[in-house]
Order: C-alpha cells, then structure tokens, then sequence
C-alpha cells in the first residue's frame, strides 16, 4: 500500500541515510540488513513506527486527549517479555521509564500480564489522587539481518536464536503433538508461565498456523490478543482514585538487527475512565496522517489493527 510507504521509519534508504549521518561506517552488509529488515516490517507488520517515534506519537494524543496530562502526574505500568533484547538502553521500555520516571511491571514470559488482578489493585493504589494512567504492554518478535521473522542474532553470538523464544518453544510444543501439563499439577505449576502460555495457545494454534502472512507473524498477532485479553479482565476502574483516566497501548514489540532500533505496531490504543467507555485513539499512531479531526467521531470502534487480523 503507497500510503503504507510514506513512512520514513518503514524506507530502508532513509535509515542507511541516519546511520550514515550518524557516523557510523556503512558497508554493503549494512545496507542489506537495512532493506532485508525494514522490508519485512513493512510486509508484515504494516504501521509499525520505531520505539521513539511511537513516544512521539503516544505523548502527543495523551497532551490533545488526556485531560490534565502531564509525566510527573502520569503513572505507568508496563507488560513486556522479560528478554534482555526487549529492555535494552534505547529501547521502548527504557524510553518510557525515562520519560515518566518510575513504572510498575505487569509482565512474565510473552508479555503476558501474569501479575493479574492482585497486580492491578496493588498498582491501582500506589496511584496518586489527581494522576492519570499509562500501560504499555504486548510480546516482541525479532527479524534477523535476512529478514527472517522470529529469529535474532545476540551480541557476541555466531548464531540465530528464536525471539520471542517462550512464543516459539510453546508452538513448537503444540506442533509435536506433546500434551501441555493440566493446572494443578506438579508439572504444571514448576513452570508455570510456560505451561500457561502453552495452554492459551493451544486454543488459537489453529489461527497461528493459518496466519496469511505465515505462522511467525501469527504467533505473536495471537499472543497479542492473549495479553490483551488478560489486561482488559484485570481492570477495575473502582480500584482507581476518582477521575483517573487510563490510557492502554497494545501492540507488538519487533526487534530490529543490529544497528536498526527496535519497532512497534500497535494493536490497541485506547483511554476509558470510571464515567467513560473505552474510546479508540488508535489512528493517532499512523505517522502519515493528521491527528483526527473528530476524536469523539472513534467512540464504540474496536482499536485492534485490521490489518493483522
């Protein structure tokens, strides 16, 4: 899609062009990660926008649609993999502590906000009377320097690693035909994220495997749709002090090869409060276009991304 491609954060010479200015050397290797790469977000997860960008983006319709806004009154929890490729200096993770200046972490394997609703009150009361809510949440998936979706190159590594490796080892789990451990038993609950993960899988190995853009962009669009399941049952907005308002950010997180930074696609963006119902803010995040003229005009829309159904 040609309005897809005016992003410049999804143009492969428009990235040789920044690392260049950048000062770093840029060889033909460099090049071929940056087309290889950029081309399969832009394939496979249209929207997507670097971690920074998409700060740029979410902050600027919290300051038009978040009554009040501000960091220092704006309290944040987060939902990622607990991975070291996910939480690196530069990274989305580090940029949101960075801004607001403290966080409260939902997350287990996946992304998965194991912290469930005990996580949610003990977050919802450390909240000061007067602030507002922000949670970012949602699994990763890495692209190796040829492109390849699920697979990375570590630092200091000759090889390629599955990412999100806890998403993977539990489809490959399914795929083998192997039973997945039942809640309660000894096996079951010495791993139990894993098992969890497993189980919830199970449930959509079918909608995985028949993913158009294949089954590694399946995997984390569905295991996206799990924790962002689990996040909406976690809620309470009673727990809240009056007038909070609570602003989600769903989306998958893409680890980009080296020199690349990572990148988002978001899924979900929406703000709700006690006396509110959920209002999609999710064409906000397209780079291309104008914040919308209307927001009010998004009321009752699904904030999931069409294109990743």
């Amino acid at each position: 899609d040609a309005a897809e491609d005016r992003s410049i954060g999804l143009d492969a010479e428009a990235w040789v062009a920044y690392l260049t200015l950048s000062g770093l050397c840029v060889g033909e290797d460099v090049h071929a990660t940056c087309r290889a790469a950029v081309g399969a977000v832009r394939e496979h997860f249209p929207g997507a926008v670097p971690d920074q960008q998409l700060m740029g983006l979410v902050l600027r319709a919290m300051a038009a649609r978040v009554p009040d806004f501000a960091p220092g009154a704006t309290m944040l929890a987060t939902s990622f993999c607990p991975d070291e490729i996910q939480n690196a200096l530069g990274d989305l993770s580090h940029l949101l502590l960075e801004h607001f200046g403290k966080k409260f972490d939902f997350a287990g394997l996946g992304g998965l906000p194991f912290a469930g609703k005990t996580g949610f009150k003990a977050f919802a009361h450390h909240v000061p009377k007067g602030n507002n809510v922000l949670i970012v949440y949602g699994p990763h998936v890495a692209i190796s320097p040829n492109g390849d979706v699920g697979q990375y190159l570590r630092e200091g590594q000759g090889h390629l690693s599955p990412a999100c490796g806890a998403c993977i080892g539990a489809m490959a789990h399914l795929d083998a035909c192997k039973p997945v451990p039942v809640p309660g038993s000894d096996e079951y609950e010495l791993d139990f994220q894993m098992n969890f993960l497993k189980r919830q899988l199970q449930r959509r190995h079918a909608a995985v495997q028949t993913h158009p853009n294949g089954k590694n962009v399946g995997l984390p669009t569905e295991t996206f749709r799990i924790a962002h399941g689990l996040l909406e049952g976690m809620i309470d907005m009673g727990e809240l002090p009056e007038g909070a308002q609570v602003v989600l950010v769903g989306g998958v997180q893409i680890n980009m090869p080296r020199p690349l930074p990572n990148f988002f696609c978001p899924m979900h963006f929406s703000t709700r409060s006690a006396d509110q119902a959920p209002e999609s803010l999710l064409d906000w995040l397209r780079p291309e276009a104008p914040p919308p003229a209307s927001p009010t005009a998004q009321m009752g829309r699904t904030a999931s991304l069409s294109a990743l159904k």
